[in-house]
């Protein structure tokens, strides 16, 4: 094996061994769990928000993850802030638009 891949299979090896370990447990029983890195990531959100997802939906979820929420709960969270993160988007794509219809009425570039 490359010792550049070596880090690479360890952590999916791990993954893997935690995954068949807490599969015997009920995933709602925290107290199998030593901390939030070692938890499987039975729902969408349980675990600390990637690049590709900061937006609200990541940080709703990691926050009530964090403080104790039920799964169910998080999931929700991740719903609600899912919700925003596309009507921000919607919202910054028209205002995109008009910006764009303003600089070719107006011939110069403006400002966002």
């Amino acid at each position: 094996m490359h010792p550049s891949r070596r880090h690479h299979f360890l952590n999916v090896a791990r993954s893997m061994n935690n995954y068949v370990i807490a599969s015997s447990h009920h995933y709602y029983q925290r107290q199998y769990y030593r901390s939030m890195q070692d938890r499987v990531n039975y729902l969408t959100m349980h675990r600390r928000p990637a690049l590709a997802d900061v937006g609200l939906s990541g940080l709703f979820a990691y926050g009530l993850n964090y403080i104790g929420m039920p799964p169910s709960v998080v999931n929700f969270g991740y719903r609600v802030g899912y919700f925003f993160d596309t009507w921000f988007q919607s919202v910054n794509i028209v205002l995109r638009f008009f910006v764009f219809v303003l600089n070719q009425i107006f011939k110069q570039a403006l400002p966002i």
